[in-house]
């Protein structure tokens, strides 16, 4: 069961989450949203992220290391520091 106030949370969090991915460089934004499985789509493993940009799964997860590393440097609140610091 969820809250109006659950639904208005959960809204703003995962906002808060696309925009700093939207903000990260190159193909990092890419590799983290397909990672994840942001914007409706189903989490992707490395190999089929590899073979969506011609890369292989160790870059591919050198790539996810270094976005996550940078969204963790970047992230001020603490609820989304805590989803991203593995």
């Amino acid at each position: 069961y969820s809250t109006p106030e659950d639904a208005f949370m959960s809204k703003s969090f995962n906002d808060d989450i696309r925009q700093l991915v939207e903000n990260l460089p190159g193909k990092e934004s890419e590799v983290i949203s397909m990672r994840f499985g942001l914007y409706g789509q189903e989490p992707k493993s490395l190999q089929e992220i590899g073979n969506k940009f011609d890369l292989s799964k160790e870059r591919v997860r050198q790539i996810e290391k270094k976005a996550i590393f940078d969204l963790s440097k970047k992230t001020k609140a603490a609820s989304l520091r805590e989803f991203f610091v593995a």
